[in-house]
C-alpha cells in the first residue's frame, strides 16, 4: 500500500470507532490476527472489541479527532483528542455526567492492507482527574 493508503486506512478506523462501525472492521481494517496494546497492556483483536465497545458504554458520545498524521513505511502515527461525556458506569464508578478532553497517541503497522499492530496510550490520569474520579 501507499503511504496515502496507510493513512486512509487509519482515518477509515476513526471513522468506524466514531461511527460505531465496529463489527465491520475485522479482516477490512484489521488483521485478525491483530496485535493490541493499549497503555501498556498486550492482547488481540477480541480486547479491542471490548475495550471499544465497552468504551462507548461508559462515554456514549465519546469522540476520536485525529490531530495531526505521520507515517513511516508501513506505520502510521497519530495524535488524537478523545473527547465525550461520562454517561454510563466505568468500572465501579457511576456516571459522573462530566465532560471530558484527553490527549492520545496511536501506532498502526499496516500489512497486506490491514492493521496488524496497535499502539494506544491515552492520558488516563487526566481522563479520570477530569470526571472527579483521581
Amino acid at each position: 500500500m501507499s503511504a496515502e493508503q496507510n493513512v486512509e486506512l487509519v482515518r477509515r478506523l476513526s471513522r468506524s470507532f466514531n461511527e460505531r462501525r465496529f463489527d465491520e472492521l475485522e479482516g477490512t481494517v484489521f488483521s485478525p490476527a491483530l496485535v493490541y496494546r493499549h497503555n501498556g497492556r498486550e492482547d488481540g483483536l477480541k480486547r479491542w472489541m471490548k475495550d471499544s465497545k465497552g468504551c462507548v458504554v461508559s462515554f456514549p458520545d465519546a469522540k476520536e479527532v485525529i490531530e495531526g498524521v505521520s507515517e513511516d513505511g508501513d506505520r502510521v502515527t497519530i495524535t488524537f483528542r478523545f473527547q465525550g461525556t461520562h454517561l454510563g458506569p466505568l468500572g465501579p464508578a457511576e456516571a459522573t455526567g462530566r465532560k471530558f478532553d484527553v490527549g492520545g497517541t496511536a501506532t498502526y503497522r499496516i500489512m497486506d492492507n490491514l492493521i496488524v499492530e496497535a499502539t494506544e496510550q491515552v492520558d488516563e490520569d487526566a481522563l479520570l482527574r477530569q470526571l472527579g474520579l483521581n
